[in-house]
């Protein structure tokens, strides 16, 4: 059932997400007591043991990304299934498979049915989401590249709502437990809106489903 497994993702990265914080902290615990049996640590000997691939800051960020990018998906997921319980069918207007089609054109196709998604709770949040997930992916963990860089016509890709004051021209990122908290606060306060609002079906659509020739 759809709405159902939106919810068991949403369970499963919070969990997640508390197991991983949870583990990190006892890593970072382990770190202090080693710093503290070494009289006198050098810069080198904290940084080899706080910067270590093993150590906990990189565990707590490796979680942090992947929790980020799960939630992007079911963000994305949901756009999908919104489309298809409200319309009862899985083509888009443009005839495309609502499940292969870009996410813009889903949006686009929800616009249709008077469903504009930046008027969504938490949408912001939802942005800053998905250029996350997209720099982790495609930016070497990079906020967005700036105008400069961009084709014409595609300016709008180096608008940043993460850190959207910074004005380096390419600045690394590291997103925070607080920050992802708070994600997972607002991707559920939307999941709970959009079946308040726009119920999400607990069955796929019958009869009204079938894509094109």
């Amino acid at each position: 059932m759809i709405d159902d497994l939106l919810w068991h993702e949403l369970e499963v990265v919070k969990s997640f997400f508390a197991r991983a914080m949870s583990w990190a902290d006892a890593e970072s615990k382990s770190e202090d007591a080693r710093l503290a049996r070494i009289s006198n640590p050098d810069s080198d000997t904290i940084e080899g043991i706080v910067t270590h691939p093993h150590g906990a800051h990189n565990l707590e960020q490796i979680a942090i990304r992947a929790v980020v990018n799960e939630l992007n998906s079911l963000c994305e997921f949901a756009l999908q299934n919104t489309w298809v319980s409200l319309s009862t069918r899985y083509d888009l207007p443009t005839g495309e498979f609502v499940f292969t089609a870009t996410r813009g054109k889903v949006e686009s196709a929800l616009l249709s049915l008077k469903l504009d998604v930046k008027k969504w709770p938490q949408w912001e949040e939802v942005l800053k989401i998905k250029e996350m997930s997209e720099g982790f992916k495609h930016r070497q963990r990079m906020q967005p590249f700036p105008i400069e860089l961009q084709s014409r016509g595609f300016e709008w890709r180096a608008t940043r709502v993460v850190a959207p004051h910074n004005t380096e021209v390419l600045t690394e990122y590291e997103p925070t437990p607080a920050q992802t908290a708070q994600f997972l606060i607002a991707i559920e306060e939307l999941l709970t809106w959009l079946r308040n609002e726009h119920a999400l079906e607990h069955c796929i659509p019958k009869g009204r489903c079938a894509m094109k020739p």
